[in-house]
């Protein structure tokens, strides 16, 4: 395994003056079209309503087929709603393929961590529409996981953190109708499991184009 970070062309936006096609790139299992409508028709109240197109998540494409047909109508700007999962999805499709397409983020997670990290209004759909068209754009980190498995090898890109070991399996082992009805308590709940599906993982880690160095993962 190896561990990149890096700064790409992915841009964060909480700005964008005059946004003419805006396209949203949402997960129908965190809610539903109406209401993010809803939520952007009540942020664009005084300002020119912009050319929306809708392109939807789902099992088979968390979002990366969806972001390239988004990037293909050349919008203004591509939104993401959806919880972390999407919202690394498309930040990782906008990265790979070197776009310069801005990002805005409407968080519908449990976790939201990108979202709490640039202060995006949670829990308020409206309020985060408002951000993404009103506020300021700025450059994100991101960070980029090689793995060489024995089906051979796939890349992952990341814009919070990277987890394996305990992590990855506490993730793998949340119950999503328990975290649809606890929230981050379902993590705790799947934390005993993980511990004992955990092995030490080896790796080799190196930001911005240092030399890379051995580490090791443990339960613990």
């Amino acid at each position: 395994m190896r561990i990149q970070h890096s700064t790409p062309p992915v841009t964060v936006r909480k700005r964008t003056p005059m946004t003419r096609r805006l396209a949203i790139v949402w997960n129908p299992s965190k809610t539903d079209q109406g209401a993010l409508t809803e939520g952007l028709h009540a942020a664009l109240i005084d300002a020119p309503a912009p050319e929306v197109s809708w392109w939807e998540t789902s099992e088979d494409d968390p979002g990366g087929d969806a972001t390239g047909r988004a990037v293909a109508w050349n919008p203004d700007l591509v939104v993401v709603a959806g919880g972390d999962g999407t919202v690394r999805v498309v930040a990782e499709h906008l990265a790979a393929i070197n776009s310069s397409v801005e990002l805005g983020i409407v968080p519908l997670g449990t976790g939201n961590l990108l979202a709490r990290n640039l202060d995006i209004p949670l829990n308020d759909i409206s309020a985060a529409f408002t951000r993404v068209l009103t506020g300021q754009a700025r450059p994100v980190d991101i960070g980029w996981v090689d793995l060489d498995l024995a089906a051979g090898h796939e890349r992952y890109g990341f814009v919070v953190m990277v987890g394996f070991g305990i992590d990855a399996n506490m993730i793998a082992e949340t119950n999503d109708d328990l975290k649809d009805k606890a929230g981050w308590l379902a993590y705790v709940e799947s934390l005993g499991r993980a511990l004992s599906a955990t092995d030490i993982v080896p790796f080799h880690i190196t930001a911005d184009d240092q030399p890379a160095r051995d580490e090791e993962a443990t339960p613990c």
